[in-house]
């Protein structure tokens, strides 16, 4: 009888079952120098068979990040809004820092991975409740993310090998060397630590600007209507706006005439203008302020 050797025997049985989340899984490990030949080594199948499931690498790092991000979990919504975005910011970098290559792809990747966009988006979401406006929490969130992924990716580039010393980070140390002793110093200090506490540092400096913005007066114009009898022409028009614009604060003043009748101002002004200083802006001008008491 002929024997079956063990290499016909591995052949024997059906082919290994793949699917677009076991992809994932191979794609993930091998993402950083990520390519089809690996990620299809990884899973013991033939090329041919991983795309039946993709169409090109950038849907294999697609289905990387999309596994990544499913098994991350995000910090819960902190009292205060300046340690939940030090929380996020510091999940952000583990996440990173757990799996190689994943901070390179993100930066690249046009347009984001829509599990990006809705882990984004969440932190977004909980800073309107702080008192944020949407504009700058999104900008915030945007910011933390951009500044983590590029101290990652710094970090990365430092460990490498560098072209006259051991590590890119000693060659770029070095060349500080002779620079100006009042920026010098602290540059090399920071080079030689890990960028996880630059990166910190950073997020301190931007925390501090966020948190002046938030406790700013609001300085957004203040809106005021004012009905005025007698005007009946464009002169009339201008007279008034020449007044009230000569008011302290005032920023911008529209009339809407109606000569018939009663012409309305809206007047835009740095902080609300009593009813008594219109009155004699419109007065000086010629004309009369209707009071909304009348």
């Amino acid at each position: 009888m002929k024997e079956t050797t063990s290499t016909q025997r591995a052949r024997v049985g059906r082919p290994a079952l793949i699917s677009r989340a076991s992809i994932g899984e191979a794609a993930l490990a091998e993402l950083d120098g990520i390519s089809s030949t690996k990620v299809a080594r990884r899973l013991g199948v033939a090329q041919s068979s991983l795309y039946r499931h993709i169409t090109d690498r950038s849907d294999l790092v697609r289905l990387a990040v999309d596994y990544a991000l499913e098994r991350q979990k995000w910090p819960d919504s902190q009292p205060h809004w300046r340690q939940y975005l030090i929380d996020y910011t510091i999940s952000l970098w583990r996440l990173l820092e757990q799996h190689p290559g994943l901070s390179q792809e993100l930066k690249l990747m046009r347009p984001s991975p829509e599990k990006v966009i809705t882990a984004l988006t969440k932190v977004a979401l909980d800073l309107l409740s702080f008192g944020f406006t949407a504009a700058d929490a999104n900008m915030a969130v945007d910011l933390l993310a951009h500044v983590t992924l590029d101290s990652m990716i710094t970090e990365q580039i430092f460990n490498s090998p560098g072209s006259a010393n051991p590590t890119v980070r000693e060659d770029s140390v070095r060349a500080w060397q002779h620079q100006d002793e009042r920026l010098a110093h602290d540059t090399r200090r920071t080079m030689e630590q890990s960028m996880f506490d630059n990166l910190l540092a950073r997020v301190e400096l931007i925390l501090d600007g966020l948190e002046t913005r938030l406790n700013a007066p609001d300085n957004s114009p203040v809106s005021t209507t004012a009905s005025i009898s007698g005007i009946t022409d464009g002169h009339g028009v201008e007279a008034v706006t020449e007044e009230i614009m000569a008011l302290t604060g005032v920023q911008q003043v529209r009339i809407k005439l109606n000569a018939a009748g009663i012409s309305t101002a809206v007047i835009s002004s740095t902080h609300p203008l009593s009813e008594q200083e219109i009155g004699e802006a419109v007065a000086e001008a010629g004309y009369l302020l209707v009071s909304d008491n009348a």
